[in-house]
């Protein structure tokens, strides 16, 4: 399959926009991109497709569940304001679903009060890391989540820990 981009039906917005990666990419992980910033999302698909890996895009929280519950990606980037559902209600629910015990989610936000972190943190997110980001530390993140492109596949975190910026 080609990559994709479906526009919607009114207007040239990326609202309901999904991307997804080439078929050809066979026994590579799957990135789920949360983020309402269509120059970011587009990006990060960019880099992450041409790194290997398969990804999907969507556009708000909703659309993120819908996403995980079908496409069952093996990492999350996920934005924490979006419009519809923000991220950490979106990734309070995904840990509800013990199918997703395990997925590492990594929040990308322009947050930078004291205690974003640590709300992202409780609700669930594996790593906290604040926009602009660096896209070779955000590599090497995803790489030590996701040793030798291996998928959690509904098992634990590996070695229970959790990164952020401060210690990937």
């Amino acid at each position: 399959m080609q990559d994709s981009l479906y526009f919607s039906a009114n207007s040239n917005d990326y609202s309901s926009t999904i991307l997804v990666a080439d078929d050809d990419i066979i026994d590579s992980p799957t990135i789920l991109v949360a983020d309402d910033d269509d120059i970011i999302a587009r990006l990060l698909y960019d880099y992450f497709q041409a790194q290997g890996y398969h990804v999907h895009i969507a556009s708000n929280g909703v659309e993120a569940l819908q996403c995980a519950d079908s496409q069952h990606p093996d990492l999350v980037l996920m934005d924490v304001w979006m419009p519809e559902m923000d991220g950490l209600e979106a990734i309070r629910r995904i840990r509800t679903d013990h199918q997703f015990d395990g997925l590492p989610i990594i929040t990308l936000t322009a947050l930078a009060m004291p205690g974003d972190r640590e709300r992202c943190m409780a609700a669930g997110a594996t790593a906290y890391i604040t926009k602009p980001v660096s896209l070779k530390m955000l590599s090497q993140m995803i790489s030590q989540l996701l040793p030798h492109h291996s998928s959690y596949h509904g098992g634990a975190l590996r070695n229970g820990r959790t990164y952020d910026a401060g210690n990937a």
